[in-house]
């Protein structure tokens, strides 16, 4: 599949599903609402489109979490998901981490680095479960489900407006990359 990247600069996940212990989901929590606060009461703001702070705020939290979550996978236990670095860092250890809502599909923009490398993961804090303490309270499992650099979204995937996105059928499996490492 033509993976483009140095191993020897980049984490690697060594499992790919984890479920965010309470405090971890407290810390994204605050992060979704800092990540948003810069924006309260300015929907023209928005890069895409807007759908009201408190499901904006929510979708920060979550992806934050997957973050959080793709982090712990690379065993990086001190990892805490920044608030306002928005494409001037990656987002966990030479990755940039994308979230789906259910849609399978790996996304970048216009204004995405095609030389990074994009993980998919998904589930996790978008479903409601109700938590006990005999699992220790966490809910759903994160799972990063597909990764590729952005040349090969762009060269396998399909256009649409100012983005380019791949199925995750389409893209490369989690599972490629221990045997790259082998």
């Amino acid at each position: 599949m033509g993976a483009r990247f140095s191993f020897m600069t980049t984490h690697m996940p060594k499992f790919f599903e984890y479920a965010l212990t309470p405090q971890e989901e407290a810390l994204v929590a605050r992060i979704g609402y800092q990540r948003q606060e810069p924006m309260f009461a300015q929907p023209e703001r928005n890069r895409n489109y807007y759908e009201g702070e408190v499901w904006e705020m929510y979708q920060h939290a979550v992806c934050a979490g997957a973050e959080l979550a793709f982090a712990r996978m690379c065993g990086m236990t001190d990892f805490v998901p920044h608030v306002n670095k928005f494409k001037m860092v990656k987002d966990v250890g030479g990755w940039e981490v994308r979230y789906s809502f259910g849609n399978s599909m790996l996304r970048i923009s216009d204004w995405d680095d095609r030389d990074a490398l994009y993980v998919l993961l998904m589930d996790g804090l978008r479903h409601r479960t109700r938590r006990n303490p005999e699992n220790g309270w966490v809910g759903v499992n994160y799972r990063a489900v597909c990764w590729a650099n952005g040349h090969d979204i762009i060269e396998r995937g399909e256009q649409l407006d100012n983005s380019w996105r791949i199925h995750k059928n389409k893209a490369n499996k989690m599972t490629d990359l221990l045997q790259c490492l082998e």
